[in-house]
């Protein structure tokens, strides 16, 4: 039923019945971006499935998935994780969380729903209530470089138990850093020693 009254079109071709359909994806080649980051930098790595730029099909799905409530686009991220060689050696993987009303507003973290995906795909624990947003921010995407930053300053916290040596942040797009970075610098001041993060996409 909620096929036929919300029919759903594929961003890149335009058939129906799938969001980015098979067809569409063989063409597309999974890069798997991955950037160290230099020694002053609280998180060590950021891996990237895609580039980010709004417009391109992948913005568009993120962009369905994270501000259209699109929880069923869970299934071509597990998908495309399936056919990708991402691999870490962290034992923990940790979403980065949203403030509690706005995922009450929302309906859902698509940073959990990316982990948990994660998680399962690797064999790897996913912690999803340590790691807590303290105070409600702005959105990011409308904040400058500098104002991101100061927006995600003392955000977070870590509010379980001891983390492992070894921890994967995930969130959906990394564009500046700023609320990477400063989910890291928590997690390094509670003993972690090397803080990766995985996205969906990264910006280019």
């Amino acid at each position: 039923m909620k096929d036929v009254l919300f029919p759903i079109f594929c961003v890149e071709c335009h058939k129906e019945g799938e969001w980015w359909c098979e067809n569409c994806r063989a063409k597309q080649v999974i890069p798997l971006i991955q950037t160290q980051l230099n020694l002053s930098s609280n998180l060590n790595l950021i891996t990237a499935l895609f580039p980010y730029q709004e417009g391109e099909i992948i913005a568009k799905l993120i962009h369905e998935f994270k501000y259209r409530y699109v929880r069923d686009l869970a299934s071509l991220w597990r998908a495309i994780l399936a056919k990708s060689n991402f691999q870490t050696s962290a034992i923990l993987i940790v979403p980065v969380p949203l403030h509690s009303r706005r995922e009450r507003d929302r309906g859902f973290n698509q940073a959990k729903i990316i982990a948990d995906l994660l998680g399962d795909f690797l064999g790897i624990p996913v912690e999803s209530k340590s790691l807590v947003r303290v105070r409600s921010t702005d959105q990011q995407a409308k904040l400058s470089k500098v104002a991101r930053e100061e927006n995600v300053r003392q955000a977070f916290a870590w509010q379980g138990a001891s983390p492992p040596r070894l921890v994967l942040i995930v969130d959906d797009v990394y564009t500046t850093g700023a609320t990477m970075q400063e989910c890291a610098r928590v997690l390094k001041e509670v003993g972690v020693s090397q803080v990766e993060g995985f996205v969906l996409g990264k910006a280019v």
